[in-house]
């Protein structure tokens, strides 16, 4: 608003002052809220191209781990029966396990919401671990397939067998260690239904492994007097994941 006043001889304009402040911080308004828009749009876009990028790190992850599992798998199959492999993979963080799987000759990884494939020239069998992280891959070739299985515990022996004299006893130790790079709770037992053959693990029951740890067990395996041929049983780590360890014992008088 203007208003015309007479100052002497002539005349003078005057603004109103309160207007054109209120006009002022108008458009210091609109300059902000257009400064705010336009920072909001520029975050979106980063973030998005921030997510984008991490996912396409983490499937080609994904596409490694599957080309080194493969390229074993198939190299134990090459190598006959009774071959063990043992292969530390890290899980992308992204991985939907639930949705990843072993079948046929096919290797299923989703990564990101995407389906990553391997392929092998045997058949697999097996399953993926139940978290992300580094877990360490058993493969064993059997006559047909081979199987997967993945462990945050590394194991000295994967399978056991042993020759006991009658009434005698043998200890057999095995060392582990803890690969997934954080704490790790197991619980330790034996399973074995034969009333002349005794085995026993110490130590047994609940062990809990640090970060990168090892621990000892000594198995301790009796055969009576009257104890002779083969007898299998088990030991077991329980825990978020269960590993066993097949123990085949033969017992004999020579």
């Amino acid at each position: 608003m203007q208003r015309i006043t007479k100052d002497g001889g002539n005349f003078v304009f005057e603004k109103n002052l309160g207007s054109l402040k209120c006009q002022a911080t108008i458009e210091s308004m609109l300059i902000l809220a257009v400064g705010m828009v336009t920072l909001l749009i520029l975050t979106a876009f980063l973030w998005d191209s921030y997510t984008t990028s991490q996912a396409a790190q983490q499937q080609q992850l994904g596409k490694d781990l599957l080309n080194r599992l493969a390229k074993e798998i198939d190299d134990a199959y090459f190598l006959g029966p009774g071959t063990v492999k043992k292969l530390i993979l890290v899980v992308p963080s992204c991985a939907d396990l639930n949705m990843s799987s072993f079948g046929s000759r096919t290797i299923i990884l989703n990564v990101c919401g995407a389906d990553l494939m391997g392929s092998t020239n045997v058949e697999v069998r097996g399953s993926w671990a139940n978290a992300m992280g580094v877990h360490q891959f058993v493969i064993t070739a059997f006559g047909d397939f081979v199987s997967v299985s993945a462990s945050k515990l590394e194991l000295s022996q994967y399978q056991i067998n042993v020759v006991v004299l009658q009434g005698a006893t043998k200890d057999v130790n095995i060392s582990t260690g803890n690969v997934s790079g954080s704490p790790v709770n197991y619980v330790v037992s034996t399973s074995f239904s034969y009333s002349d053959v005794n085995i026993s693990v110490t130590p047994d029951g609940s062990q809990t492994y640090l970060a990168d740890e090892d621990k000892n067990f000594a198995i301790t395996i009796s055969c009576s007097d009257d104890a002779v041929g083969a007898y299998s049983g088990l030991i077991e780590f329980g825990g978020d994941e269960n590993i066993t360890i097949p123990l085949n014992i033969i017992c004999t008088s020579t």
